[in-house]
C-alpha cells in the first residue's frame, strides 16, 4: 500500500524509477506513471424481468473503476453495485461485490453478453458467482 500511495502522488506522465531485487540480482526499471485503463467502459445498468437477477444494478469492472469503488482492480467481470430491497436478487441473497461468473453454462464477460443470457426464458437457471475468491452456484427453477 505504501508504493501505490507514492507512485499515486505522482504526476501523470511521470517516470518513476524502480530497483527489484529478485533471484540475488538487482535490476533498475523506468515505468511511465498512467491512469488506470477504464476499459470496459461501466455500462451501468440495473436488472428487470423473470429471472433470479432482477433488482440487482451491475456494471463492467475495469482497472479505473476497482480504485472508484475501492475494489481490487485486478479483478474483471461483471460486479453486483447494489440491489433492490425484496428484489429477486435480494431474495435469493445476492450480495453487493458479487461477480457474476457464468449463466446456464456460458461464461459472462460483459453486461450486454449478460442481458442476453438473462432474455431466455429456461426451465432451470444456474448461476456461478466469485464472493470475495470463492466460487459459489445457484440452481433455481425458471
Amino acid at each position: 500500500k505504501g508504493l501505490s500511495y507514492r507512485i499515486a502522488t505522482l504526476p501523470i506522465g511521470d517516470i518513476i524509477p524502480i530497483r527489484i531485487w529478485r533471484r540475488n540480482k538487482l535490476f533498475k526499471i523506468n515505468l511511465k506513471n498512467s491512469t488506470p485503463p477504464n476499459y470496459p467502459k461501466k455500462n451501468i445498468s440495473i436488472l428487470k424481468g423473470q429471472h433470479p437477477l432482477s433488482g440487482a444494478k451491475i456494471a463492467n469492472m475495469s482497472p479505473a473503476f476497482a480504485i472508484e469503488i475501492g475494489a481490487d482492480p485486478f479483478i474483471n467481470g461483471i460486479i453486483i453495485i447494489d440491489i433492490a430491497r425484496g428484489s429477486p436478487a435480494n431474495r435469493l441473497r445476492f450480495k453487493i461485490g458479487d461477480f457474476i461468473r457464468d449463466v446456464n453454462g456460458y461464461k459472462v464477460n460483459s453486461v450486454s453478453e449478460l442481458n442476453v443470457l438473462l432474455s431466455k426464458q429456461p426451465k432451470y437457471w444456474n448461476i456461478s458467482i466469485d464472493r470475495k475468491g470463492k466460487i459459489m452456484k445457484l440452481e433455481i427453477e425458471g
